[in-house]
């Protein structure tokens, strides 16, 4: 088990995800030497060491990202809007880049410049697992790196992905691995068509993060504050967030409904956003920072940004979400986490006319397909409507299940996602059992050209 950023030793080692899996196997960890929490990792039965987490390899695999999103472009909208947001000139070395015959050469270059991972290749050897596993968004370099070292000795390999959009947006792997468990059934087709994935070595199992919702229990947890509330949740791509504050505030104030506060919990990993948005409670009437990230946003007036300075308990959320009479956001995991809970959602999918990928942009990325669709959902295109849906869905009858309409995004059953790893784990052939002279060349793309082509 590889661990290659702090997020993932949140979300899949303190949550308790990976219990059930060490009961059945033993698990041999390897932790990123970067690694903020890498006492947590020290601590586990099996821990075997550290690994370099060397920048210039992280640099060269960002290279190649970026010349997968020029060529994945048209299978994936939000590759094409991330491409189209680079600046001119890297915009067109990488559509240049990216041409048949050229991207071949290009990546073939890189890649031999990175050369194997020694450490890790080494590690590998000494160790001997049977498989090897590691949570990703797609961008970890040690997680890469883990993918090819295995495919050269022969390891079957397993991904875990941590978030909703990292297949479809950020996700480029040189060296496929072997099996991928993702989010639900949307993901598993986007690792089919836009990286190339077997349908057979794609797996839809959920994510480990969420799993304190579907335990949520509202009458035997405490609401967080003794008023009733809305929650606002803040997104980590810049977005003027106080402005949509304001009219939410007004409009509140017009239609005499002064018992009501809007809870805002800016995101813990803000994006520097173009215009100085922060928060002041005394400028509003009926605004509430969220008491958990209030001294962090305070203190770095609303800029504070990275994963490893401030990973918020995830046993929170729930509370928070669940007994709010309603979800404001941006679109963003959040949709998600909201109706789990049966939470209604007022979506911002305007304009702020500030950032260059403002809501009403993000709202085009190839994971939020359908997501305006859903029963419960209001989505807002245009900013002059924001007060009217708001108060039009505070005096809305209730009552409405949103759950059931998520599960093309969300794999989600009476299991645990700990159980449904442990289950697939289960279900792998591994070590000499996978067969790789007979199987597909995992490598390929869906084009049927190498995945550098």
């Amino acid at each position: 088990m590889l661990i290659a950023d702090d997020l993932y030793v949140r979300s899949f080692v303190t949550s308790g995800a990976l219990a059930e899996l060490a009961t059945e196997h033993e698990l041999v960890w390897l932790g990123s030497d970067t690694l903020a929490g890498i006492d947590e990792i020290r601590r586990q039965t099996g821990f075997r060491g550290t690994v370099h987490n060397d920048p210039r390899r992280s640099d060269l695999y960002d290279r190649f990202r970026h010349l997968r999103m020029a060529v994945n472009r048209r299978r994936s909208s939000s590759m094409a809007i991330r491409v189209r947001d680079m600046p001119a000139r890297d915009r067109r070395v990488a559509q240049v880049l990216a041409l048949p015959g050229i991207r071949s050469l290009k990546a073939a270059i890189d890649l031999r410049r990175l050369g194997p991972n020694h450490e890790l290749r080494d590690l590998l050897r000494a160790i001997e697992p049977d498989l090897v596993i590691a949570p990703t968004a797609g961008t970890d370099a040690l997680v890469l790196d883990l993918a090819r070292e295995a495919r050269a000795l022969k390891i079957p390999s397993l991904v875990l992905v941590n978030g909703w959009d990292n297949v479809s947006s950020k996700m480029a792997f040189p060296t496929l691995p072997d099996y991928i468990a993702v989010w639900g059934p949307q993901s598993a087709e986007h690792a089919v068509l836009i990286h190339g994935f077997p349908p057979s070595r794609v797996f839809p199992i959920g994510v480990p993060t969420f799993q304190g919702y579907f335990d949520f229990d509202s009458e035997h947890t405490p609401a967080p504050y003794p008023f009733p509330y809305v929650l606002f949740a803040g997104c980590a791509v810049a977005f003027d967030e106080r402005s949509a504050l304001q009219e939410l505030d007004e409009a509140l104030t017009a239609a005499d409904i002064d018992a009501l506060r809007i809870v805002y919990r800016p995101h813990p990993w803000r994006h520097p956003r173009l215009r100085d948005d922060f928060v002041r409670e005394g400028d509003f009437r009926h605004v509430t920072i969220d008491a958990q990230v209030r001294d962090q946003y305070q203190a770095a007036a609303g800029e504070y940004v990275g994963t490893d300075e401030f990973l918020p308990a995830l046993d929170y959320y729930p509370g928070l979400v669940g007994h709010a009479r309603l979800v404001i956001c941006p679109l963003s995991t959040m949709v998600v986490e909201a109706a789990i809970l049966d939470r209604p959602v007022l979506l911002l999918a305007y304009d702020d006319e500030v950032h260059a990928l403002p809501p009403s942009v993000i709202a085009q990325f190839a994971h939020f397909e359908g997501v305006d669709e859903v029963s419960g959902f209001s989505r807002v295109d245009h900013v002059e409507d924001l007060g009217s849906r708001f108060v039009e869905m505070l005096r809305a009858p209730g009552g409405v299940a949103i759950r059931e309409q998520i599960q093309r995004w969300l794999y989600f059953d009476d299991l645990t996602y700990g159980e449904r790893l442990a289950g697939l784990v289960r279900s792998l052939p591994l070590g000499s059992q996978l067969g790789r002279p007979s199987d597909p060349d995992l490598s390929r793309g869906p084009d049927r050209t190498h995945a550098l082509d």
